[in-house]
């Protein structure tokens, strides 16, 4: 839908269930704002996106 949406990103160790963090290690509140606009041409829609995210932490060691 049309509005300003913001990002929220965080990191932590070791989940406990699928929404709680034993510890949080990294967390940004309002990292970016994203303004949709409405395509007036277009037709009207909306609904809800699970873009499933993934993520891989690989440690690299310097030489």
């Amino acid at each position: 839908m049309e509005g300003e949406y913001t990002i929220t990103v965080g990191v932590g160790d070791s989940g406990v269930g699928e929404h709680h963090l034993t510890r949080t290690l990294a967390y940004i509140h309002n990292t970016a704002v994203l303004k949709v606009l409405r395509n007036k041409d277009a037709g009207i829609w909306s609904g809800v996106v699970n873009l499933a995210p993934s993520v891989n932490v690989r440690r690299q060691a310097y030489v």
